[in-house]
């Protein structure tokens, strides 16, 4: 690697509140759409290098993963989940993470190999300040039943698997 930069994309003029710097980044697995945590969400076309689409996905985007067939981007933001249609670009209703247990913002999302998985790591909830504050959670989130199936107390800044998901 010559750590050398090869192109760019500009996000300005399409939409985009480029005030908050992005800080997540989600590849398709045919590598042709990057999706970017802005506000809007970008849908960039890789091959065009260039902003084809955004998706208007209520409040700042903490999270963003991409489903490994490629059919669902999942974006977690403002205490709820989002499940996107990749090729209709469709934004579901969300599912509420609060009500789930979830009450710290979320922070990173991570989909397991066969995608039937989401591991959403949240930081701490906010709390007044006469109370004790609490951490933040590692949570696995079911796909097909749209329920935590498990909860661990801590709050990793990032999730990933390894290829053959045996561990994240």
């Amino acid at each position: 690697s010559t750590n050398t930069e090869i192109g760019s994309i500009p996000l300005r003029g399409a939409g985009i509140d480029t005030t908050a710097a992005a800080t997540r980044l989600a590849l398709a697995p045919d590598g042709g759409t990057l999706y970017v945590n802005t506000s809007p969400i970008a849908v960039v076309d890789t091959s065009a290098r260039s902003v084809a689409a955004t998706l208007p996905v209520p409040g700042s985007y903490a999270a963003i993963a991409v489903s490994p067939d490629g059919k669902q981007l999942y974006a977690a933001a403002n205490g709820s989940l989002y499940v996107v249609d990749a090729r209709t670009l469709t934004v579901s209703l969300p599912i509420d993470l609060v009500a789930l247990g979830l009450d710290g913002p979320p922070v990173d999302i991570a989909l397991t190999p066969d995608g039937s998985f989401a591991y959403i790591s949240t930081g701490p909830p906010f709390v007044p300040e006469f109370e004790e504050p609490r951490p933040g959670s590692l949570a696995i989130f079911e796909i097909a039943t749209a329920a935590v199936v498990a909860r661990f107390p801590g709050s990793p800044r990032k999730v990933a698997f390894r290829p053959d998901g045996t561990l994240a």
